[in-house]
């Protein structure tokens, strides 16, 4: 099990979404939470998960070293920037050569830079007119924003949006269960006019199933227009709990009863070996995982274009899970 450390300054959503993602994988999981602001949300996002968390000042991350020792101490793999607005200095870089990733609110490298975060993007995006916006995730590197860069998801940029707006676009909530809860989060999403790709957990336990399928119906057939896509299971096939077949039913039996767009979701691999779960899907959400297959940094990009290309399918790749992404 490999361990993920997570740095962010401020609310947190994209963590918390990688802390849920990560909690039903068995290859690797969010261990530790660090934020430069003692007041950060992401910090109480974090501890309400049960994620370590750590607050640190700027010595202690420049000069003394303790940063660096904690990564040691919670024997960290992997390092993602998600809305962390320090430089990251040398001695971690080094020690992390190739294993940390920033996610970025725009299209680099346009937009980037000391100060490009955050509303300050989207307001740039929307007074130049630009027609389209999106995400970066990227290599770290001594400069901002200047690493390589590992996958864009692009959105429209429409003449009415706000940065408000266009944040959302670029911020939305991706659910991987709809029990303990988790059913009212398309409902307090909209509220904030963000919307939700849909998720039910599917895994060896049937009674469980039952349960998530019948409340994705249940909630999917909701009159809100948040709710953009359905997604039955998340590696089901990879993590071998049931067969595909059963798998299929489940799909099936969503697709009956939903006028929204459905599927599963799978690494590139899973859906290059089953043509049969292509044809019964409206898209595909392919889950590119080059470090976790031991490609090198500077190979990273090629190969999550060849990936996206071998699968030649006429429904197009959802690489992510943001709304109007482009299809490669």
């Amino acid at each position: 099990m490999r361990n993920i450390a997570v740095f962010a300054s401020g609310s947190g959503t994209n963590a918390e979404n990688l802390i849920k993602y990560f909690s039903n994988n068995n290859s690797a999981k969010v261990s530790l939470v660090l934020s430069n602001k003692r007041q950060a949300l992401v910090l109480k996002r974090a501890e309400m998960l049960n994620i370590r968390t750590v607050f640190f000042e700027r010595k202690e991350f420049y000069v003394t070293g303790k940063v660096l020792r904690y990564l040691a101490l919670y024997k960290i793999d992997f390092i993602v920037l998600a809305g962390f607005l320090w430089l990251v200095p040398e001695s971690i870089l080094e020690q992390y050569p190739g294993r940390i990733v920033n996610i970025h609110p725009a299209l680099l490298p346009a937009y980037g830079g000391k100060g490009m975060y955050g509303d300050s993007v989207h307001k740039a995006v929307i007074e130049n007119r630009d027609k389209e916006s999106g995400i970066t995730i990227h290599y770290v590197n001594k400069f901002y924003d200047k690493g390589d860069i590992i996958f864009q998801c692009k959105c429209k940029v429409e003449p009415s949006d706000t940065p408000a707006t266009l944040a959302d676009k670029v911020h939305a909530v991706r659910t991987y269960s709809v029990l303990k809860g988790q059913h009212k989060i398309p409902e307090l999403a909209a509220k904030h006019d963000l919307n939700t790709t849909l998720g039910a957990w599917i895994d060896g336990d049937l009674e469980k199933n039952r349960q998530e399928i019948e409340t994705l119906i249940e909630v999917g057939r909701q009159n809100n227009p948040r709710i953009i896509r359905l997604m039955v299971g998340n590696e089901v096939l990879l993590r071998d709990d049931i067969p595909k077949a059963a798998l299929i039913d489940y799909i099936r039996e969503v697709k009956k009863n939903s006028w929204r767009p459905v599927s599963t979701s799978e690494t590139w691999d899973v859906w290059l070996k089953n043509p049969d779960l292509v044809a019964e899907v409206d898209f595909i959400a392919m889950h590119l995982l080059p470090y976790w297959e031991g490609i090198a940094a500077d190979d990273a990009v090629d190969y999550a274009f060849d990936r996206a290309a071998r699968q030649n399918n006429r429904r197009g790749n959802l690489i992510g899970w943001k709304e109007s992404f482009k299809t490669f």
